[in-house]
Order: structure tokens, then sequence, then C-alpha cells
């Protein structure tokens, strides 16, 4: 900042705008600093502000909780006295009862009366003058239902229950600590000492509130009795008074608000902050100004001076720039050079070494140091002249690169060489390359073997899977033809034995019979359902973009009019297609579809639905029933052919239905899984790769 303060003042000549500029810059700091402070001394104040008031509400809090559990402590001595009296006599309206009462009553100033109920009516009250009107008094029967709840709570409870601060019927708002009498575990009465309200805050300092703070107490049940209720809403400092039910909370805050008490003094501080802030930028401004006007008159007498220094300081660096990014280069070059893990080695147009690398140093050790002005095969090969199609003179015929692979030692080598030329072309040395290529020969042999190995494999195992096509095209037929004529031959004897020589079978055996026709006639649909299985797997697959939603529709009503009578609720999702075989795909939709047709006739109605969702990213077919559905425990089990999770009387099928559709999503690069529970309905989901 200051060297573009100062390059201001030469650019323009007047001081003044550097003092200026420091002395706002002085002012713009101060008065951070200055609203930092403030806050800080706001906040602190307000602390300490916050902490005197809570510890004075601590003080009040502990007053008034002692007073409290004074007054409470009393409903001990009445509740002991009582208990004993009964035992004794019985009576309690005499003068003993009385004395009793008057020296609990005359032991605090805030005690309005004390009562005894007899089965919970008042029959006996003092002082009695004032309090006429509690006697005959029946609190159970109280028109107000927080004090007949206090009472059932105290008879219930057999222990201290404090009211709520409420208006008492002789007058007066006042708190009644009550404990119900139990002799020998049946219940006797009660005994209430009556605490006046006013009296006891009076006696625990909060009446009248101390000068600028505003009071307020709530009760156990959240309402304000007593003060402001806003100075809860003012952040006040609060003290809980724990009670034999519940608590009190003591709240209290400044009248006109936090840092009322302290806002002098804030001023006065924030004023003096203000002077400083007003003359130290004035005394920084005239403080600059006459340190720049003196540095004005130095550099105007040393600028000449500082030029001709520039001048030659200028040409020195340039030439030491010069000579160190000759070195860098030279280092740099060299350590690239080395990096190349080929062995390489400049040549010049004598066919003379005039630089190596650290490959080729480590390559030919017995050279080491005293390659270079050595010819190239001399080093590499030993030899007095060059080698038989030596890459080199091949180079220098050609003016391009010329490579050979040579064996040294155990070794094989590639040889390159890259001619070096100048600005018309002509080459005026070489990059000679040596890379070992053993490796690489051995690798590639071992390759050549391994695949030659692999090709016979392949060809073992495609003559196999030749032989076993032909053995299962063999079989197909065999099953198409020679096994499904004995069964449509069992079949049509059984029935014309039924037709012709029925009337003479009793029941019995006509029920053979039609379980014998049942049986074929399964035995064939379970021929052709292994026979589809088969052909699904080898048939060749036409692809093409297949209107699955068309499909489905096209399913759904053949399913229909087969079975007119079945309610069916029907939802496709219009619009879906898919790249694979058509009628590979109508056969795993037609079993899909047919299974939550069969499986859902339980249901009135049934509801069948095919759609498109996403699984984790991936674009998901399924077909969801709302029929018996299936325990996922068995779901292992559902693609296996033969596999079935419910009995053939419930469900007619041959369990290869999923196996086929298992088989047809694979060969489209896909999966299939399926959800489900019992008696709610199954949801199979399968995927296409596009």
């Amino acid at each position: 900042m200051n060297a573009w303060l100062r390059q201001m003042v030469h650019n323009d000549g007047r001081p003044q705008r550097v003092a200026l500029a420091y002395a706002l810059a002085t002012l713009a700091g101060l008065l951070v600093l200055w609203v930092a402070l403030d806050n800080l001394a706001e906040e602190r104040f307000a602390v300490f502000e916050h902490q005197q008031v809570a510890a004075y509400v601590d003080t009040l809090s502990a007053s008034l909780s002692v007073s409290l559990n004074e007054k409470i402590s009393l409903i001990t001595g009445l509740h002991a006295y009582v208990k004993a009296e009964i035992d004794e006599r019985g009576n309690l309206v005499n003068t003993e009862t009385e004395a009793f009462a008057a020296e609990l009553y005359h032991s605090s100033q805030d005690i309005r009366n004390i009562a005894i109920g007899p089965g919970g009516v008042m029959r006996f009250v003092y002082p009695y003058a004032a309090n006429q009107s509690v006697v005959g008094y029946e609190p159970a029967q109280d028109p107000r239902p927080e004090v007949r709840a206090e009472v059932q709570r105290a008879i219930d409870s057999r222990d201290v229950v404090l009211s709520l601060p409420y208006a008492l019927i002789q007058g007066g708002l006042g708190m009644i600590v009550r404990r119900a009498v139990y002799v020998e575990d049946s219940y006797w009465g009660l005994v209430n000492i009556v605490i006046d309200v006013p009296a006891l805050l009076q006696e625990a300092g909060l009446e009248p509130p101390p000068a600028g703070l505003a009071l307020a107490l709530r009760d156990q049940a959240g309402q304000v009795f007593w003060g402001d209720e806003s100075v809860f809403a003012s952040a006040p400092a609060t003290h809980r008074i724990p009670l034999p039910e519940g608590a009190w909370e003591l709240a209290a805050a400044p009248v006109q608000g936090w840092q009322s008490r302290n806002r002098g003094v804030l001023w006065f501080y924030r004023i003096l902050g203000l002077l400083v802030v007003g003359i130290l930028p004035l005394t920084v401004y005239l403080s600059i100004n006459r340190r720049e006007r003196l540095a004005l008159l130095v550099d105007r007498r040393t600028q000449e001076l500082n030029t001709a220094n520039r001048e030659l300081e200028q040409q020195i660096g340039e030439r030491v720039q010069a000579q160190a990014a000759l070195r860098r280069a030279a280092q740099e070059w060299q350590a690239t050079f080395d990096s190349v893990t080929d062995a390489l080695c400049l040549i010049d147009a004598e066919q003379r070494i005039v630089r190596t690398n650290r490959a080729m140093e480590e390559m030919f050790p017995g050279h080491r140091g005293d390659m270079v002005g050595k010819p190239c095969w001399e080093v590499v090969h030993g030899a007095a002249e060059p080698i038989a199609g030596c890459p080199l003179m091949r180079m220098w015929r050609t003016w391009q690169r010329e490579s050979i692979e040579f064996p040294i030692g155990e070794r094989i080598f590639e040889i390159t060489v890259d001619p070096i030329v100048d600005d018309t072309g002509k080459p005026t040395g070489a990059v000679h390359a040596m890379r070992d290529i053993t490796r690489r020969r051995t690798d590639e042999k071992r390759l050549q073997t391994y695949t030659e190995r692999l090709e016979a494999m392949v060809a073992e195992r495609t003559a196999g899977l030749e032989t076993a096509l032909a053995e299962m095209e063999s079989f197909s037929y065999s099953v198409s033809h020679d096994l499904r004529s004995p069964l449509r031959g069992i079949d049509g004897w059984s029935l014309a034995l039924l037709e012709d020589y029925g009337d003479r079978l009793d029941a019995q055996g006509r029920r053979y019979l039609d379980r014998v026709r049942t049986q074929a006639q399964h035995m064939g649909e379970l021929i052709d359902d292994l026979l589809e299985l088969a052909r699904v797997s080898r048939v060749p697959m036409q692809q093409d973009v297949v209107d699955l939603t068309a499909l489905v529709q096209a399913i759904a009503a053949q399913l229909t009019e087969d079975q007119p009578q079945r309610p069916v609720e029907w939802t496709i999702q219009e619009g879906l297609a898919a790249q694979g075989d058509a009628a590979l795909l109508r056969i795993a939709l037609t079993n899909l579809l047919g299974n939550a047709w069969k499986f859902s006739g339980p249901r009135d109605p049934a509801r069948i639905e095919f759609g498109q969702t996403e699984v984790e990213g991936r674009l998901v077919y399924f077909v969801r029933d709302n029929g018996v559905g299936f325990d996922m425990a068995h779901a292992a089990k559902l693609f296996r052919p033969f596999q079935r999770l419910h009995s053939s009387v419930e469900f007619s099928g041959t369990g290869i239905g999923l196996a086929t559709v298992q088989r047809i999503v694979q060969r489209h690069g896909g999966r299939v899984w399926a959800e489900a529970e019992p008696d709610r309905g199954a949801t199979f989901y399968f995927t296409i790769e596009e």
C-alpha cells in the first residue's frame, strides 16, 4: 500500500492526497474498531445487568420458597394432631383443638384460616371471624373443576396437595394446602390451611416490587397469577420454585428494558470514542503529509542516479538470466535424456558418439566414462566396423528412421536410429536408441501358445455343444411325436371306455377313468411346456422394436374373452416399448399375465397392472396383481422347473412357466425377480437390456 501511495505522489506531485488516504484509512479502521468496542461494551453491560437481576431473582425465589415451605410444613403438624385426636377422642371441636389451631395460625402472618372437615365438610375453622362462610363448605362439591380435582388428588395420594392460586369463597386471593386424614386405612376427612397470597408475597419481599424492576409469577399450570404477564416475553431472569406438585416460576425484567440503567455510561464512552476517532486521523494526516513532502524531495534528487543504476542492473541481469537459462536448459535436457529408460546416444556426422544417457552407461559398464569419441559398433557390438544391416549406415542412405532387432548375449534388443537434420533437411547426426524387448518377445511366444490352446479348446467345446444341440433336437422330436401319441391313445381309449361302458361301471370306476384322462392331459401339457422351454432357449432371436403395451392389451383381451364372467380390472401403461424378439416376449408376458390371472381368481374384483418403474436408477417393467401372493422365504424356488408354491388342487399348472420367463429375459440380457406377501398379491419385475 505504501508503494502505491508513493507512486501516486510521483505521478501528480500532491503529498496531500497520500496523507488524506492514510487519514481516511485510519478513520475507517477506527470506526470499525469503535463499532466493535461499542457492541462489546453493550453486550457486557447487558450481561452484567442480567446477572444482577438474576441474583436478585434468586434471592427473592429463595425467600419465597422458604416462606412457602414453612406454610406447607404446618399441614403436617395439623394432620398429625388431628389423627392423634381422632384416635383418642374422635371429637375435634373443643378448646384444645382451637388452642392448637390458634398456635399454628399465629406462627405465621400469611395464614388466612385453618379448617378441619370430617367427611370432607368443613366443620371447624380458625379464626371464625371473617371465615364464617367456610363452615359447612364441602370442597369436593365446589363448582370449580380444578378445586374438585385437587380434593380428589389429596384423597387419592394421601399426601400434601397445594392448590393453584385462586379466589377464595370468603374473598381475596389465596392458596389451599390440603391433606386427607385416614384412620385405620379408612378415609376420615380433610385438613386445610389457607395461605393469603398477597401477604405471602409481601413477607418474601416481592410486594411491593423493587423500583425499576417488573416481576411476575407463573403457577404450576403456567398461568401468570401475579405481576405483568409481558415480563415473560422480555427475556427475563427466571427462577423455578419447587412445590410438592410442579413448580412456580418467578421472572424479573427492567421496567424500561434491558440496559436502561447503563445507557448514560454507554453514551459517555461512545462520545469519548468518537472524539478519539476524530483526533487520530487528523494527527495521521499532518504527520504523513510532512513525511511525504520530505520523501518527494529525496526521490527527485536520486531519480537520475536510480535510472542509471537500473539500466546497468538490467544489462547485468539479462546476462545473468541468459547464463542461468542456458545452465537450466542443459540440466533439464540432460535430466530428460537420463530419465529415458532406453539406452540413448547422440552420434555426429563422423559416426562417433558425442553424448550418452544413464541407461547407456549402465547397459555397457565396461565402457563407462569412455564412450564419447568411439563408433557405436565398437561400444555396442565390440566390432571394428559396422555390422551387417547396421541401421546407422542405412539411415545415412535413406535419411529416415531405420531399426533392427539384434541379439546381444542372451537378450534381444530393438535398435532404432533417427536422423538429426539441419535447416535444409540434411542429416548432421543421429539419435541411437536401444530397447530391451526380450520379455516382450517371450510374452508374445507364450501368448501365441495360449491362443492356440484356447482355439483348440473352443473348437472342442463348440463340437460338444453342437452334438448336445443335435441330441436336444432329437429328444424334442421324440417327445413331440413318440410320447404324445401314447398319451393321446390313453386319453382317447379312456374316453371311449367311459362312453361305451360307462353304464357298467360304478361311480368309483368312472372317477378312476376321469383321473386317468386328467393325468394324461396334464402330462401332455407338461410335455408342451418342456418343449416350449427348450425352444425358447435355442430359437434364433429376431431383434426389433416391440410395442409392449399393445402386446399386453392383446393378451388381456384374450384372457378376458376366455373367461368373460370374471370381474377383472386391468391397468396397462401406455407407450411402453422395448428392443427384443416379439415372439419370445409374447411368450414371457403370456406366462406372467396368465399367472396373475390365475392366482387372482379368488379376488372380487381382481386387479392386474402392467407398467414401468425405476429401481436403483434403471427402468424396470412389472406385472402386479392382488392375488393370493406367496411367502418370500420360498422365492428362490420360483424360477426352477417343476417348482410350485401352491398345490395343483388349488391352482392348475406345470411349474414350467416362470422358468420359461427367466430363460427369455436372460436371452434379452436382463433379469427377473418377484416381491410378494401372502394374501397381499405379487409383483414380478423384469429388465430388458437395450
